[in-house]
């Protein structure tokens, strides 16, 4: 089954359907749902992680609320 991850916040989830009304730190405070890959990366810092679950509440200093956005 496939996997898809918050490029928000890193939440994981098999079923994005069912996981949208969830928080998250995201725009109107929703998930934005993408594959998950081996490595994301932040796109205001550059910070790269293997588990953007693990590192959604470290801070960037360039993202919008002080939180990473993973690609």
């Amino acid at each position: 089954m496939a996997e898809y991850v918050c490029k928000y916040c890193g939440t994981k989830t098999s079923n994005p359907a069912g996981s949208s009304g969830s928080y998250c730190p995201g725009p109107y405070k929703r998930h934005e749902w993408t594959d998950a890959k081996e490595e994301h990366v932040c796109k205001y810092c550059g910070t790269k992680t293997s588990n953007p679950a693990g590192s959604s509440g470290s801070y960037c200093s360039q993202g919008p609320n002080n939180r990473h956005e993973w690609l």
